[in-house]
């Protein structure tokens, strides 16, 4: 049988290797005439933006192309004039292309800076409370599940207690102070993380109703004094 050590050791250098996936990108696109409205590579902000805006969906990861590349870097206002069908880039039709289009790519894209930023954000805030570690969070929902089932029996059947009673015997400590540690614990993480949980829905909120880039841009400065 398989050392734990062996089996640490190999899981380590598997997860240690690094990959080159294909460049790819994300579009968002009109449904009606499949105008580009926006152009990204982070995928939860613009599922996130398409969602948010009318009459669009998201087209995900398409081969990244000079052409693409070329358009991606131009101005959002110029999105509307390429067309995403069939698996290519062609050419709108003039007499399609409006200047509402135009305003609703320059918002699409300040929308879509903005959500990566904010995920970014919230992620960083929430990470305080992440552990690293595979089905840690398991194990500490297991912990917390035992120590108020052991207070609540009256610290009787620790052997039911496999988690508490580890945390007991390495940390020291009696059966009872084990159990009152971890369930402070988990009520501060608890806490923390309804904290964490408003701020988004605040934001998502705010963000999806927002009509102007001026609208974009002062949420996500005022997200920036709430998260510092």
């Amino acid at each position: 049988m398989m050392s734990f050590k062996s089996i640490f050791s190999r899981s380590f250098l598997r997860s240690s290797v690094p990959t080159n996936p294909l460049p790819v990108q994300n579009l968002i696109i009109d449904v009606s005439n499949n105008s580009v409205v926006a152009i990204g590579s982070y995928l939860p902000a613009m599922l996130f933006v398409s969602e948010s805006i009318m009459d669009t969906k998201c087209i995900m990861e398409i081969r990244v192309t000079s052409e693409l590349e070329r358009i991606a870097k131009a101005v959002p206002r110029s999105y509307p004039e390429w067309s995403y069908g069939s698996n290519e880039l062609k050419k709108t039709s003039a007499h399609l292309i409006t200047e509402d289009m135009r305003d609703r790519c320059e918002l699409a894209t300040a929308k879509i800076a903005a959500m990566t930023t904010i995920m970014f954000r919230i992620n960083r805030l929430r990470s305080q409370r992440f552990s690293g570690l595979s089905f840690q969070e398991q194990i500490y929902m297991n912990k917390e599940s035992e120590a108020k089932r052991l207070k609540e029996n009256g610290y009787e059947h620790p052997e039911q207690a496999l988690y508490v009673a580890q945390y007991a015997e390495v940390s020291g400590t009696s059966l009872e102070q084990a159990a009152e540690e971890i369930l402070l614990q988990a009520t501060l993480n608890r806490e923390y993380l309804a904290k964490t949980e408003r701020i988004r829905l605040e934001v998502y909120k705010s963000m999806k109703a927002a009509k102007t880039v001026e609208e974009v841009n002062k949420i996500l400065k005022e997200l920036r004094i709430v998260s510092t």
